[in-house]
């Protein structure tokens, strides 16, 4: 069963592709917003660049694809 979000949640969804060089900057962005509450959720679509790494210690949700699916179905 699925759990509802709570109400007034907002949901940051990144689909990313090789994003090494900008994602760092993108999340510290994010995380920088004063909502609450708010959810970060990355999709990776198999990055080769160290994009990986910086999830590895994200605090946020990460779903890793095991292909580069593109954007939309990501």
């Amino acid at each position: 069963m699925v759990e509802p979000a709570p109400a007034g949640l907002v949901s940051v969804l990144i689909v990313t592709f090789n994003s090494a060089k900008t994602l760092a900057a993108c999340l510290e962005s994010i995380r920088q917003q004063d909502y609450s509450p708010l959810e970060i959720i990355v999709v990776d679509n198999n990055s080769i660049d160290g994009t990986r790494q910086i999830l590895a210690g994200c605090s946020c949700q990460v779903i890793l694809n095991s292909e580069n699916r593109g954007f939309a179905a990501g």
